[in-house]
């Protein structure tokens, strides 16, 4: 059980699914979420930066890197790397990061499988009120 608890992000058909071991305290703690993990597309990196130090790099940019999918540390892919970044719950999900390369500003696009949205009544992850629909968005370069 303490591996599964301890393993990196679990996902499931691209949604994030925390695993939290009961206490009673909780339904307490999940109002108090203050970073989440999700997955970013690194699109059409230079070469220069196909580097475990250049990826991180650019990964952190994004947010805290965490963990990289075994295609992207294989060096397995050519268009795009994908990164695991820990983010604040409030984070502004931009389309592109920039870099700056030899003198030479340049765009890395970036793209986001699913985002989660906090609803904009209470500011809470996974919070269901007849009222408000919490709505994932999708952001494609």
């Amino acid at each position: 059980m303490r591996q599964i608890l301890e393993a990196d992000p679990i996902y499931i058909t691209g949604k994030l699914f925390v695993i939290w071991q009961w206490t009673p305290e909780v339904a307490t703690q999940k109002s108090s979420i203050k970073t989440l993990p999700v997955w970013v597309k690194l699109m059409n990196l230079p070469k220069q930066l196909c580097t475990d130090d250049g990826l991180d790099y650019v990964a952190s940019l994004i947010g805290n890197p965490k963990c990289m999918d075994q295609a992207t540390k294989l060096r397995q892919r050519l268009n795009f790397a994908k990164f695991c970044v820990e983010v604040p719950v409030d984070h502004e999900y931009k389309k592109s990061v920039r870099i700056k390369m030899n003198e030479k500003e340049m765009d890395i696009d970036l793209e986001y499988p699913w985002i989660p949205l906090p609803l904009s009544t209470c500011k809470n992850l996974g919070t269901k009120r007849s009222s408000v629909v919490h709505q994932t968005l999708k952001l494609y370069g």
